[in-house]
């Protein structure tokens, strides 16, 4: 399975500015090269994946520590990888689980949610499970 970026980013319009992914990103580490940039994304899914199912199940727990950590790993790697907007809502959930703002937490972790099968499925547009 191949995995390729869209040439130009998609906007997020819950609110944010960032974009949903920016091809940019991984091009400009890589210099543009496909290879490289379809194995990232392909640790990216996976790792993020995983990632998003730990940090929904410490939130249904009621875990903010766990949550925060979480938080914390997704959104380094989403902005690292592209997936801005999503960066910024894992940035801010850090922030809620951090602050013991449970009410606050959990609705950022729908959003998170949401956000992910969107970079999925610009990332992975063949997966038929990703939105």
């Amino acid at each position: 399975m191949t995995h390729t970026a869209p040439q130009t980013p998609l906007a997020y319009k819950a609110g944010n500015d960032a974009p949903v992914f920016d091809a940019n990103i991984l091009g400009e580490l890589f210099n543009h090269d496909q290879t490289s940039i379809a194995t990232v994304l392909k640790t990216f899914i996976t790792s993020i994946t995983e990632s998003v199912s730990a940090l929904v199940q410490a939130d249904g727990l009621g875990d903010l520590a766990t949550t925060g950590r979480f938080a914390h790993k997704i959104k380094g790697t989403s902005r690292l990888s592209g997936a801005l907007a999503m960066g910024d809502i894992a940035a801010e959930l850090e922030t809620q689980a951090r602050q013991g703002n449970a009410a606050a937490a959990h609705a950022l972790v729908s959003q998170l949610e949401t956000q992910w099968l969107l970079v999925q499925a610009i990332i992975n547009p063949d997966n038929k499970n990703a939105a």
